[in-house]
C-alpha cells in the first residue's frame, strides 16, 4: 500500500479557508462545516428577528420548511463552491462557548477591481442584546 493512500487529509488542508479563525475575548468566527450548518440552520429557524419585521433584502428567514432548510444549505454550499479571487463570499459562523450564536458574512464582488467588501450578520434571538461587540474592541 502506498503511504500517501493511507494518510487522512484534514478539511483545512484540502480547503485552507477552514483553518481561518477570527477570535475575540468571547467569540470565534470560522467557516462552518456541514454539521455546523445544521446547528446554525436550527438556530436561524428558531428566530432571528420579530415576526412582523423583515431586516433582510431577501426574506430567507421566514421561508416555510422544507424550503427554508434547502435554501439555507444551498446558499452556504454555493458560496463555498463558487469561491474565486474575483468574486467570493465568506459566510462565517459566530461561536460563543463552543456553540453557534449567529453568522457574519463578508463578500467581495469583482474584488481585485473594487477592493471593497460588503457585510451582513445575524444573531439568534436568544443571543441578541448581550453586547457582544463591545468586548471585541482591543483594550488599551
Amino acid at each position: 500500500m502506498h503511504a500517501a493512500a493511507s494518510a487522512t487529509t484534514s478539511l483545512d488542508a484540502a480547503w485552507p479557508i477552514y483553518g481561518l479563525r477570527i477570535r475575540s475575548e468571547r467569540l470565534v468566527l470560522r467557516l462552518p462545516t456541514d454539521d455546523d450548518l445544521l446547528a446554525l440552520m436550527d438556530l436561524a429557524r428558531g428566530g432571528i428577528h420579530p415576526p412582523d419585521e423583515m431586516p433582510f433584502a431577501v426574506a430567507w428567514s421566514v421561508r416555510a420548511t422544507p424550503e427554508f432548510g434547502r435554501g439555507f444549505l444551498a446558499h452556504h454550499w454555493s458560496s463555498r463552491g463558487a469561491w474565486s479571487v474575483d468574486d467570493w463570499r465568506l459566510n462565517l459562523m459566530v461561536e460563543a462557548d463552543g456553540r453557534p450564536i449567529g453568522s457574519q458574512s463578508v463578500w467581495g464582488l469583482a474584488f481585485p477591481v473594487h477592493r471593497t467588501v460588503d457585510t451582513g450578520s445575524w444573531l439568534g434571538r436568544e443571543f441578541q442584546a448581550r453586547d457582544w461587540a463591545r468586548r471585541c474592541v482591543p483594550r488599551s
